[in-house]
């Protein structure tokens, strides 16, 4: 197999594993990473664990699409804060990775394997051209070859094309960061203003109505706001879980009483299901409580009155360390064209059955939310 000084000049991992992300070869490893490589079988092994999930879709995107780059993983005591970049080309049996630190690094690896990958490939085919004393013959042999050199040229471009679209990709979520971050201080200025003229007006009712719109108009752009950069942070590769032991049940009992206001305006009925005794997890508290907002915020949003939601807890059997949460209505339900985009950002933002409107990103967080706790 190919030897480490082969690909010079740039800084960061170099590896071949399998389609799982199990590493056959390691190339060079300029930052530690893998060192020694005999403790580390697995990319998993690698990346933080609640990253982990992320690091399956990008080997199953590098299958899919033949090549994936620039793809920010975050990896324990490596790339000073910020994530590595993950670069992958597949062969159809392996997987080519980079993991470089910046940009440029990222893509002088890529591109040197994908080098590496078709030389390999032609030394193969020279050696069977001259062991071959049937079956193709020569020529069949070189359309072959040159079949593959044009694949390889093909993955070149793929790769090229795959990096101006993660890095525009990676732009466009520092963009909707930095908006929405600055978006945050005119919104609380006219939610002030808003809430003195509701206060120390004297208005009549038709003004009052007026104002109540504007604030109310306020809190959905609040809403907004921190969902677009709760997006911009998870697909940045910076989702933080803060874990702790947590009764789930404590959990479930704190939402519905969170949500019991909106529930009796629509007479929708909240009830819970959950057991006795503690159903300990351990998880981040605030980011789950995140999750069953929005699940049951939804729940009652598309439920008829007099439906009911109920929030349950529940341990499959004594002793199991995987608990269960459910958000259950009686509701209208998703149609079935849309369940293949449910989890898309802005795809599933449909009028309740009172006529409410979502922002389409709260699934999408749900996702995230839930696959960084495995």
């Amino acid at each position: 197999m190919t030897d480490r000084t082969r690909l010079p000049g740039a800084g960061g991992v170099a590896l071949v594993t399998d389609l799982s992300g199990n590493v056959i070869e390691v190339l060079r490893d300029d930052i530690g990473l893998l060192e020694p490589t005999e403790a580390v079988t697995c990319l998993t092994a690698v990346v933080e664990a609640n990253s982990v999930a992320k690091l399956f879709d990008f080997l199953a995107a590098s299958i899919a699409d033949g090549a994936t780059f620039a793809w920010e993983i975050p990896v324990p005591g490596h790339g000073e804060g910020r994530p590595l970049r993950f670069s992958a080309v597949s062969d159809g049996e392996r997987l080519w990775v980079s993991i470089a630190t910046d940009h440029g690094d990222a893509e002088h690896l890529t591109g040197e394997m994908l080098r590496i990958n078709n030389e390999q490939v032609n030394t193969y085919r020279s050696h069977l051209k001259d062991a071959v004393t049937g079956g193709l013959s020569i020529d069949e042999l070189d359309e072959f070859t040159r079949l593959n050199n044009d694949l390889a040229n093909l993955q070149r471009e793929l790769a090229k094309t795959n990096g101006q679209l993660a890095a525009s990709n990676a732009k466009k979520d520092e963009f909707l960061g930095i908006a929405a971050h600055e978006l945050r201080s005119p919104l609380g200025v006219i939610s002030t203003y808003a809430q003195f003229l509701d206060d120390e007006g004297d208005f009549d009712d038709e003004q009052r109505r007026m104002i109540a719109t504007i604030r109310r108009t306020i809190i959905t752009m609040r809403q907004l706001v921190d969902e677009l950069l709760d997006v911009a942070t998870i697909e940045a590769g910076r989702l933080e879980l803060d874990r702790a032991p947590v009764d789930l049940s404590d959990v479930v009992a704190e939402v519905v009483e969170r949500h019991a206001p909106l529930a009796s305006r629509k007479s929708v009925h909240l009830a819970t299901s959950t057991p006795v005794e503690p159903v300990i997890a351990a998880v981040d508290r605030a980011k789950l409580i995140q999750v069953l907002d929005n699940l049951v915020t939804n729940a009652i949003k598309f439920s008829h009155p007099e439906g009911a939601v109920t929030i349950g807890a529940t341990r499959s059997t004594e002793g199991d360390p995987t608990a269960e949460l459910t958000v259950t209505d009686e509701g209208i339900g998703i149609p079935e064209v849309a369940v293949a985009a449910l989890f898309d950002p802005f795809s599933g933002s449909r009028a309740g059955t009172g006529g409410e409107r979502g922002t389409g990103l709260g699934l999408a967080i749900v996702k995230r939310i839930v696959e960084g706790h495995g």
